[in-house]
């Protein structure tokens, strides 16, 4: 969309906080998407019983492998740094979602994998997120919601590198 050329002051004006309309970037859209459904996703957690799982927790959670990943991996897909990822998993671990391990090959290294109960956790997580896009789905209708998630996969491979 083209737009005339406008002050700084014009476009501080077309900025509203509380509302989205043609003039907010699509960026602006995704992140309050994103955050709404992380709020559906933690209200549905407490309401399965992991009253003590925190938005926060899941910048750590969902870089997890189910094979295990280090710090260091954790840290670039979370866009956070190692020591970060380590207080995280260490107060993840405390709760009894993480287990943090030597590596295999690597004694200095540590890995950071899912424990049991972190795993019932990531399976309620996931029965949760298939409620909350089924639920999506509805309200645009399938095909158009399969068509959203292709569109945005396309426009998501434009930064991959």
């Amino acid at each position: 969309m083209k737009h005339p050329k406008w002050t700084l002051s014009q476009k501080m004006d077309l900025i509203q906080v509380d509302r989205l309309d043609e003039y907010q970037p699509l960026g602006r859209y995704l992140i309050l998407l994103f955050r709404a459904f992380e709020d559906e996703l933690i209200h549905e957690l407490k309401q399965s019983g992991y009253e003590d799982v925190r938005a926060s927790d899941l910048n750590i959670l969902r870089f997890v492998s189910p094979r295990g990943s280090l710090p260091s991996e954790i840290a670039k897909l979370a866009g956070i740094t190692k020591q970060a990822v380590g207080k995280m998993a260490g107060s993840l671990e405390k709760r009894g979602y993480l287990t943090l391990t030597q590596g295999d090959y690597d004694k200095r290294t540590r890995v950071v994998r899912f424990s049991p109960v972190g795993e019932q956790l990531v399976g309620e997580m996931v029965e949760i997120i298939i409620r909350i896009e089924k639920r999506f789905a509805a309200a645009l209708g399938k095909s158009p919601y399969k068509k959203l998630k292709s569109q945005l996969e396309k426009l998501f491979s434009l930064y991959r590198k």
